[in-house]
């Protein structure tokens, strides 16, 4: 878990999202938007 709860809606913070890790990669999967703009 990246991160547990969910912040108010403020725009320098991410919702939660989910990673799996398999073999030494991580898939993020169920991530929001946040997650997108922080990554771009």
């Amino acid at each position: 878990m990246l991160g547990t709860g969910t912040p108010g809606a403020e725009p320098d913070r991410s919702g939660p999202a989910t990673a799996v890790v398999v073999d030494e990669t991580a898939y993020l999967i169920d991530f929001g938007p946040g997650v997108v703009r922080q990554a771009a």
